[in-house]
Formats: C-alpha cells, sequence, structure tokens
C-alpha cells in the first residue's frame, strides 16, 4: 500500500472531528494514484481554496488523520453521477470520538449536550400542546414528544422542505405519532387579524399579511373570544349543524387551526431555538461569517419572539435558545422581550449545567442567574494533563466534561396569568 492525501472541505473537517468517516461527496482533492486500500493522509482546506478535483494542494490545511480509501481516485472525481457512502474510512483520527453511524438508529438520536437540556428546561408534560418553531432536523422536536411519553401534540415548523422531511423521517424512525411538521415560516405562525390585545402585546392585524378570507379583517377582540369558544364547543363539534360549522369556520378560515397559522394563546410551551450566527458550534476550522451577516440575526429573531409571546397561552413557558456566544443575540434579546411584553417573565431553570449570563445588556445580577450560558473557552480539560485527574472525584470529572461543550444559550419565560 502507498500513502496518499485527501483534501476535504471545513465543513467535512468538522464532521472528521466529530467522529465521522470521510463521505465521498466531501473529498475536493485526492493524490493522482490514489486507488481504494491505500493509506490516506486526510486534511481540511479551512479557507475554501482547494479546487475540485485538483491532484495537489499546497495552501493552508489541517491535518485530520488517517485513514483507508474505499474509493479510487478516478471513481470519485471520474464525472459520473455523484457517488455516496464512504470515500474514506478513518482509522487514525487525531480526536478518537467514537462514530455512532447506524448505531441503534432506532433508540438514539446523537445531540450536544445543551441541546439536549434544552428540552428537560422547557420540561413538557402529557397531553400538551407544543410548538417547536424552528425545528429541523428533529433533534429537539423529537426528545419534546419523547419526554411527553408521546401524549399530546407537538408541531414542529421549519421554512425549507426538505428539513421538514427530515423531521419527519426522524419521529417516523423513533417510532413518534405526536409530531406534526409544516412546512411553514414562524415568524407568520400567528393567523393574520388574531392579534392578542390583552395588555403588552402590540394589537390590531399584522399589515405585512394581508386578509385572505375578506377584505376587512375581523375584529381582534372577537377572535380571541371566538378562541375560547371554540374551545368550549370543541367536545361538542359533532353535535352542531354542518352548515353553521361552516359559518363559524370559514370567515376566518380557522379549521380548528390544527395547522399554521395559529389563534393567539394556542400552545402550552414554545420553544424557539431561533436561528443565529452559530458562533459557538465546535469544532469549527473555519470562520466565514461577514460582520453583516453576524449582526443580520438580531431582527429575525425579534419577529420571532414577537410571535411566540403572543401564541403562547397564559401561564405558558417559553424557551429561547442559541448556539452562539454573542451579547446581541442572547442577553439583548432578553432584556428587550421583557421590555416588549410586560406579560413575560424570567424564570429561573432546571437543570442547571451552564453559567449564568453575561453582563452588558442591562439586565440585573439576579436576572443573569436565572439564564444558562455555555462557553467554550471555560473548557479546562483543553489544557489540563488528563493524567493529573485520576485521583479526582466523580462528581468533579462530570463537571469538568460538561463544561468542554458547544457554546449556546438559553433563557426561560413564563406568561403570567390575567388577573
Amino acid at each position: 500500500m502507498q500513502r496518499c492525501e485527501a483534501i476535504v472541505g471545513a465543513q467535512c473537517g468538522n464532521a472528521v472531528l466529530r467522529g465521522a468517516h470521510v463521505y465521498a461527496p466531501g473529498i475536493v482533492s485526492a493524490s493522482k494514484f490514489m486507488k481504494a486500500g491505500d493509506v490516506v493522509s486526510v486534511y481540511s482546506d479551512i479557507e475554501g481554496k482547494c479546487k475540485k478535483g485538483a491532484k495537489e494542494f499546497d495552501g493552508i490545511k489541517i491535518f485530520l488523520g488517517n485513514g483507508i480509501s474505499e474509493r479510487s481516485r478516478s471513481e470519485i472525481f471520474g464525472g459520473l453521477s455523484e457517488l455516496k457512502g464512504i470515500g474514506i474510512r478513518m482509522t487514525e483520527p487525531v480526536y478518537l470520538s467514537p462514530s455512532f453511524d447506524n448505531v441503534l438508529p432506532n433508540y438514539l438520536f446523537l445531540q450536544n449536550l445543551p441541546s439536549a437540556l434544552v428540552t428537560h428546561v422547557l420540561s413538557p408534560q402529557p397531553g400538551e400542546k407544543i410548538l417547536d418553531m424552528c425545528a429541523a432536523p428533529g433533534g429537539k422536536t423529537t426528545h419534546i414528544a419523547a419526554r411527553m411519553r408521546d401524549q399530546g401534540e407537538v408541531i414542529a415548523l421549519d421554512k425549507i422542505s426538505h428539513k421538514v422531511e427530515k423531521i419527519k423521517q426522524n419521529a417516523l424512525l423513533l417510532g413518534l405519532k405526536s409530531i406534526q411538521a409544516f412546512c411553514f415560516d414562524a415568524t407568520k405562525a400567528l393567523a393574520h387579524g388574531m392579534v392578542d390585545t390583552e395588555e403588552g402585546f402590540p394589537g390590531g392585524p399584522r399589515k405585512d399579511n394581508p386578509s385572505s378570507c375578506s377584505s376587512q379583517p375581523p375584529s381582534p377582540v372577537w377572535n380571541w373570544n371566538l378562541q375560547h369558544a371554540l374551545q368550549i364547543l370543541d367536545s361538542y363539534i359533532l353535535w352542531l349543524p354542518s352548515q353553521l360549522l361552516l359559518r363559524v369556520y370559514r370567515p376566518c378560515s380557522l379549521h380548528l387551526h390544527r395547522e399554521p397559522p395559529f389563534l393567539p394563546a394556542s400552545f402550552d410551551r414554545i420553544l424557539l431555538d431561533a436561528p443565529c450566527s452559530g458562533m459557538g458550534q465546535r469544532p469549527n476550522l473555519a470562520c466565514t461569517w461577514t460582520l453583516k451577516e453576524v449582526t443580520s440575526y438580531q431582527p429575525l429573531q425579534r419577529k420571532l419572539l414577537t410571535v411566540a409571546a403572543q401564541l403562547l397561552k397564559p401561564g405558558g413557558v417559553l424557551v429561547y435558545s442559541t448556539c452562539t456566544v454573542t451579547l446581541a443575540e442572547n442577553e439583548e434579546q432578553v432584556a428587550w422581550a421583557l421590555a416588549t411584553f410586560p406579560h413575560l417573565q424570567l424564570q429561573p431553570q432546571e437543570p442547571r449545567v451552564g453559567g449564568e449570563g453575561m453582563v452588558g445588556a442591562g439586565l440585573s445580577p439576579e436576572q443573569l442567574q436565572q439564564l444558562q450560558r455555555f462557553d467554550p473557552s471555560a473548557a479546562l480539560l483543553q489544557n489540563v494533563d488528563t493524567g493529573a485527574l485520576r485521583g479526582a472525584q466523580e462528581e468533579d470529572m462530570i463537571a469538568l466534561a460538561n463544561k468542554d461543550c458547544i457554546g449556546f444559550f438559553i433563557a426561560k419565560f413564563v406568561r403570567c396569568k390575567s388577573t
């Protein structure tokens, strides 16, 4: 066997560091004589400058480990239909993270520690109606359904169709029947003309979503009362004459609101795992963000928070989370939400694994203690001699390991009940 070299993209490199093998579509370059069975040294092109199909690359690259090629260069770059499956099976990765590919797929779903913690903070209960506003690929959605013992209703939204299919596939794979996934923009999940007019929430119909039911949208207060009437009538709906049923529902296109958009105060709990700059993700071999991209997320997150605040029932729980470390997308959003929606109150979180929030957004010390922030720079194990830890207590080892995770942020709100 002869030793060859292969170059993969930054995303593929990240996956290899997390325990994955190299899949054929991720290979950007390979030695001209590489064939199946050869020992291959795998590198990541962190600047994205390697040309597809190149035979050698002298740019900046990072060594990921060694593996055995399962495809020849001619198979990978032969111009035929794109190959799928493993291209290089990693045998000596620089980071010994086990691969869980196809390990009990009907029972296991891998998540980062903070991502799994989010559902515990949300604390969904059997029989409740839960909304996961930005749900793909479905890790938190399926975890919510599992925590509810698959009893109740979990609505999952995402505006990209193939991601919605992934949510459905994961739900099917795990045998969860309480999940309904819809391809829908969560910023429009509040039914038009159905805006909550309770003090502390914006009133009036949405101007950016004109009525598709009538030229004159119904009164928001009328719809608010109708919602509660429908909840009472829901058990007796079979007794209503069909003509009356049409007269009640058709003017507002309610259709019992089993699918988006939804009436105000429709959900017991809402998870908003918001789109973000993703600057907490680890490992990350390349930083491709621009300042414009990083700052573009705050307005979107506020649109989503506005919808979530109105879809939440009085007494309901809203959990806001991101996988980034910026103040603008985390603590500043909490301060904005508390100022904009007086009926939302910050709540303590259980369990607590992360640290408190970051100062700088005007939140009080007590409020900062109610947040959970996971800071990758606090991962002390990066510079610790593991041999020196052999005599450490188990709880100390767990505490150290819990800090060695992605950057993440969690805030928990409750909507106060009307008095």
